[in-house]
């Protein structure tokens, strides 16, 4: 049986980059797509090249709207997709897709119920800005998990899948604040559903210096963008406990005993400097790697989260 796969992409000022990418949307080994692109205020030739592809391609779709950010522009684009479809994928503008990317996804997420809010999220291979390979990301050695999610996300929206039940517990009630929309999903989902991970890379993840989010590819390289916001103490570089809030705000009631017993502590360890020792020294939530475990307990010590 064929499934129907959205792809939702959000654009702004991705003219030097973006017709790679459509091009390698358009060339999927998976063919029944509906790919909807949001541009988000553009001020370079993004409309164009947009607009020249939805008329050559009859599953290809796209809206121009003002400058919401990256967050808020994907939330709409998956309030606004095909309901119809059956798996719904995140897409940024700049990578370039394996061939398999989405075969890869819907073979993985057939296996789940239809039911169970579930998302795939895959491995990425960093490349260069003119695509040469440099290193593949960090495997998730300790797994995937709420009380992972709660402090850090492993499933990069643009690696991200997700099938229809998840698409609805997720757009029922959008967050009014949170780090970052795959973030959330991957929140969301770690707590009332399932999250497959493939350790094969899907996509060509381009650095260069427009990215919005980035990352760096060796270990002291993530080090160096770990301290540097650390000392520089930017405006939602730690802003998990105000995500977790709003998580608790929302789901509450419909949380699994043990979900909400993580949840609650996590976000009461802000009451008081002891509360937030005790935490630090003995914290139920964990992130992937030894230095960033270690970096997350000063945080709780500076109430810095």
């Amino acid at each position: 049986m064929r499934q129907r796969v959205c792809i939702l992409l959000s654009t702004f000022n991705g003219a030097d980059f973006v017709s790679e990418q459509l091009d390698s949307l358009i060339g999927q080994s998976h063919r029944d797509l509906r790919i909807h692109v949001r541009d988000d205020g553009s001020s370079d030739e993004s409309g164009q090249i947009l607009a020249r592809y939805a008329r050559r391609n009859a599953n290809f779709s796209v809206e121009f709207g003002s400058n919401l950010g990256a967050s808020e522009s994907y939330f709409r684009l998956l309030l606004a997709a095909d309901s119809a479809s059956d798996y719904f994928a995140f897409c940024d503008q700049d990578d370039v897709w394996h061939t398999d990317k989405i075969e890869r996804a819907v073979t993985r997420l057939a296996g789940t119920s239809p039911d169970t809010p579930v998302i795939y999220c895959s491995r990425l291979q960093y490349v260069g800005q003119n695509l040469s390979p440099l290193s593949s990301s960090r495997l998730p050695h300790r797994g995937l998990s709420f009380q992972n999610a709660l402090v850090e996300n492993v499933a990069v929206g643009c690696t991200l899948v997700m099938n229809r039940a998840a698409r609805e517990l997720i757009i029922e009630r959008l967050p009014s604040q949170c780090v970052m929309y795959d973030w959330w999903c991957y929140l969301v989902v770690s707590a009332f559903g399932i999250v497959v991970y493939d350790d094969v890379p899907t996509i060509n993840y381009r650095l260069h210096m427009g990215n919005t989010i980035g990352a760096a590819v060796s270990v002291w390289g993530q080090f160096g963008r770990r301290a540097r916001r650390f000392a520089l103490k930017r405006r939602g570089a730690f802003s998990i406990h105000g995500q977790a809030a709003e998580f608790l705000n929302i789901f509450a009631e419909r949380l699994p005993a043990r979900e909400f017993e993580i949840l609650s502590r996590f976000v009461e360890s802000k009451r008081s400097i002891w509360r937030r020792i005790g935490y630090a020294v003995n914290p139920e939530v964990y992130r992937q790697s030894r230095l960033d475990g270690l970096l997350l307990r000063v945080l709780l010590l500076l109430d810095w989260y």
